[in-house]
């Protein structure tokens, strides 16, 4: 997902569907990925959650397919 942000690199993360779950990733940016304010050092599932990558604060919510 491209984020309009300077900031961030093209490389920074990653968030990539994996066998029906979400996983984000940072990939050893230099200011890191934070969710609910704290880093990330290994992929995670986030559901309601606050990722900030640089200045960007995304909301992730995940909905259920039927």
């Amino acid at each position: 997902m491209p984020i309009n942000d300077s900031s961030v690199s093209r490389k920074h993360g990653s968030i990539e569907r994996e066998d029906g779950r979400f996983l984000l990733q940072d990939f050893k940016s230099t200011d890191g990925v934070l969710v609910n304010d704290e880093f990330i050092e290994v992929p995670i599932r986030n559901h309601e959650n606050t990722i900030r990558i640089e200045k960007t604060v995304l909301q992730f919510l995940e909905e259920e397919l039927y």
